[in-house]
């Protein structure tokens, strides 16, 4: 996917769960001593869960604990291992972001996987001979969480039952949120006075990054690589675009508005040197999966 900065530059590629109590017999050879069973979070280090919104309970699977067996004998072995509850996690990723994360509340959900048993801190998790993996999954209450909130889970593995944890995959942070109301999929369109791509008509995706804020997917004009993010006054429908690449020339157009009624984004801005103008339709086609 192509990248602009400023100028064109070249052309750059773009690439962009286990689940549940899961027991199979071991796929392949045995290593032997050519391998050793450990222990990870499968999404170690970093995962975002963004749900649609609903006002009842429904299951949401968060993470995934998974031993890695390096033959038969191995996974046939129970096991059980442990997890801590790590807001210094979350902590330390709120100051790296100058975000306001704060752990999930308890009362709004419950654990549903009964591999999963309570302690002080944290959780044992038991794997039974077969199990190679348990998901940490909660009957989540929609109806009960507050969209003015930012939420996450983090956990750093305490104790792997004797067997190694995997380097790097020994602590999960995990954010867990509603897609917010300009979330979707997009017939997406630039004006003929458009630079680089005038007249463009493609589909994209707005993704929620915050409350009131979106980003584009695959990224600028739809074709290239360069973020950019639109914030919506929910009071006014004005929208404000960053986009950290280019830049945006301040003071930014008035025009820039949301129309709630049809769910259409119109976006009027040039880039910080003014080299570039940007005149986009966003119209709203459906959920993205």
């Amino acid at each position: 996917m192509k990248t602009i900065y400023g100028y064109l530059i070249g052309f750059f590629a773009a690439t962009l769960l286990l689940a549940g109590c899961v027991k199979d017999s071991f796929d392949g050879e045995p290593m032997g001593d050519a391998g050793t069973t450990f222990v990870s979070f499968s999404e170690a280090p970093e995962r975002i869960i963004y749900l649609s919104p609903f006002t009842d309970v429904r299951n949401v699977g968060i993470f995934t604990i998974t031993k890695f067996a390096n033959s038969n004998a191995s996974l046939n072995n129970p096991l059980q291992v442990s997890i801590k509850a790590a807001p210094e996690v979350i902590d330390d990723y709120n100051e790296e972001h100058e975000a306001d994360y704060e752990f999930l509340p308890e009362d709004i959900f419950t654990v549903v996987n009964p591999a999963f048993s309570a302690t002080a801190d944290g959780f044992n998790i038991e794997f039974k001979s077969g199990d190679f993996a348990q998901e940490y999954t909660i009957a989540l209450d929609g109806s009960k969480f507050d969209l003015t909130k930012k939420y996450a889970v983090a956990y750093i593995l305490t104790n792997s039952g004797g067997l190694p944890a995997n380097a790097g995959k020994d602590t999960i942070f995990a954010i867990v949120s509603v897609k917010n109301d300009y979330d979707g999929i997009y017939k997406y369109t630039t004006s003929a006075n458009t630079s680089v791509i005038p007249n463009q008509e493609t589909e994209v995706e707005l993704q929620t990054t915050g409350p009131n804020s979106v980003q584009v997917y695959p990224g600028l004009l739809g074709a290239y690589s360069n973020e950019v993010f639109y914030t919506i006054d929910p009071e006014t429908f004005a929208v404000t675009v960053s986009c950290p690449s280019l830049g945006v020339q301040e003071p930014q157009d008035a025009r820039s508005v949301w129309n709630p009624d049809t769910k259409t984004l119109k976006v009027y801005w040039n880039n910080a040197s003014g080299a570039y103008t940007f005149e986009e339709t966003y119209e709203y086609i459906g959920p993205r999966p």
